[in-house]
């Protein structure tokens, strides 16, 4: 075979190859994509609806992927306080996206990044959210400070008032605009 035949393979070969991982790519943005969306209509039924339409909306959230569910649950817990991030707090408990991000806080510091920006999902007690607030990488601190709403950052105003020492520029201004959210 000919220096010039083999080359037109390997062009032909790289161009398949080419073509098939992003048809593949586009498969799995799609596929993702429809389990977001079934889980944000799930999960407004559990907000939005009654106590009957959230239990029934459970065993559903609980065939979707968990990074689909967390991505739907981070997007909805930012906009919602009171009684509805409660509800979403339960949701997480019995969908299991709560063992996710406690699995998540294990890991190397991107992986506590990501933790910390799904801690609003855990319990207000949980030991686990004062941890990402002390988090030896400032990503991770400035991360889990960003998350908290305005009642939790009152109840973690201590910490703030500490972290406002911090030696990473990004996360004095994370916990100065926490405070200034919280009045205090």
């Amino acid at each position: 075979m000919t220096p010039l035949a083999l080359a037109a393979i390997g062009t032909t070969l790289a161009a398949t190859t080419y073509v098939v991982v992003g048809v593949l790519h586009d498969m799995a943005v799609s596929r993702h994509e429809r389990s977001f969306e079934r889980a944000r209509v799930a999960l407004a039924d559990t907000v939005l609806g009654s106590e009957d339409a959230a239990a029934r909306a459970i065993p559903t959230l609980r065939r979707l992927p968990r990074r689909a569910l967390a991505q739907a649950l981070v997007g909805l817990s930012t906009d919602l306080g009171g009684d509805a991030r409660s509800r979403l707090r339960r949701v997480s408990e019995a969908t299991g996206v709560s063992r996710h991000v406690r699995r998540l806080s294990k890991g190397r510091w991107r992986r506590r990044a990501c933790a910390a920006q799904l801690q609003m999902l855990l319990p207000d007690d949980d030991p686990l959210r004062t941890a990402l607030l002390l988090d030896p990488h400032p990503v991770v601190r400035a991360r889990a400070v960003e998350t908290l709403g305005p009642e939790e950052a009152l109840d973690a105003s201590p910490h703030l008032f500490a972290l406002l020492r911090d030696g990473n520029p990004g996360v004095r201004l994370a916990a100065q605009l926490a405070l200034l959210r919280c009045d205090a």
